[in-house]
């Protein structure tokens, strides 16, 4: 996958679980702590907008905003723990959701991970554009076209 397309996935996957968590806790049983359901929300929407501001830096922030929505996800996943010991959702929201965060969970690390990586020498990504002239760690200094 290319950067661009490892982002958006990043936040397609994330946001898919907001809505999740979203529904999950719109309608929760009578006597449910409504700071729970805050709490819930909090972390799937921080999560999100941790990608968000991620998306739009370079490949650093990225890989940072990436570690900083696991933290997120992280806090999220005992909430849903919580939730299902107090007794406030049932098991198959509660499996749902915890299946949703998992596969957000394993996509971010593995971005995270490979974030840090460099592409391999002269390759080109989706657009047929490649990155020259730059050592490790530094900024492209320039563009070519792949005449492949």
């Amino acid at each position: 996958m290319t950067d661009v397309e490892d982002r958006l996935r990043a936040w397609s996957l994330v946001d898919e679980l907001v809505l999740e968590v979203y529904a999950m806790t719109r309608h929760l049983p009578e006597g449910a702590p409504e700071d729970l359901a805050a709490a819930l929300r909090s972390a799937a929407l921080r999560s999100a907008l941790q990608i968000v501001r991620g998306a739009h830096g370079g490949a650093g922030d990225f890989a940072a905003a990436l570690g900083s929505a696991e933290g997120s996800l992280a806090e999220l996943r005992y909430y849903l723990y919580l939730a299902r010991r107090l007794g406030v959702i049932d098991i198959r929201r509660y499996r749902i959701a915890c299946g949703r965060h998992d596969r957000v969970q394993r996509f971010l690390r593995e971005s995270r991970e490979s974030a840090g990586r460099p592409r391999a020498a002269g390759a080109a990504g989706a657009s047929g554009v490649r990155w020259s002239g730059a050592r490790e760690g530094e900024p492209p200094l320039d563009l070519e076209e792949d005449s492949r």
